[in-house]
C-alpha cells in the first residue's frame, strides 16, 4: 500500500529500491506458521496425555501382576512346607518301622537260643530271614537299625 508521497506503509519509497519482504502479522505466511505451531502444541499435548494414560495403565497392570506373584509365592511356600512335613512324616514312619523290625529280630534271636526243638528253630530262622528282607526293603540304603 502506498500513501500519497509514493511511499509504502513500511516507510520505503519505491524509487529507493527497497526489496524487503517483511510480512506482518496479518500475512498468509504468518497465519500458517501460527496455525502450525498451535497444531504442534495440540498434537504434543494429545500425545503426552495418551502416553501418560498408557504409563499409568501399565503401572496399574504391573502392580496387579506383582500382587499375583506375591500370592503365588505364598502358596508355593505353603506347599513346600507341606512337602517337607510329608517327607518328615515319611522318614519318621520309616524309622519307626525299622526300629520295630529290629526289635522283633532281636527277640527272635533270643527265642532261638531258648528253644530246643530243631524244627521250631528252623521256622524261627525262616521268619527272621523274612523280617530281614522286609527290613531291607523298608530301608533303601540297606542299613539296619538296632
Amino acid at each position: 500500500m502506498k500513501d500519497s508521497g509514493g511511499k509504502r506503509e513500511d516507510g520505503c519509497a519505491e524509487e529507493q529500491g527497497c526489496t524487503t519482504t517483511a510480512q506482518g502479522p496479518g500475512s498468509a505466511a504468518g497465519r500458517w506458521s501460527f496455525v502450525l505451531s498451535v497444531l504442534a502444541v495440540v498434537v504434543s499435548s494429545v500425545f503426552a496425555f495418551g502416553l501418560s494414560g498408557n504409563i499409568s495403565g501399565v503401572n496399574s497392570h504391573l502392580s496387579a501382576e506383582a500382587e499375583t506373584v506375591q500370592a503365588l509365592e505364598k502358596k508355593i511356600a505353603g506347599l513346600e512346607q507341606l512337602v517337607r512335613k510329608d517327607d518328615a512324616a515319611k522318614l519318621v514312619r520309616d524309622e519307626l518301622n525299622n526300629a520295630v523290625l529290629a526289635d522283633v529280630l532281636h527277640r527272635l534271636e533270643g527265642l532261638v537260643q531258648r528253644v530246643d526243638d530243631p524244627a521250631l528253630v528252623q521256622k524261627i530262622n525262616d521268619a527272621a530271614a523274612l523280617l530281614r528282607e522286609v527290613q531291607g526293603a523298608a530301608a533303601p540304603d540297606g542299613s539296619l537299625d538296632g
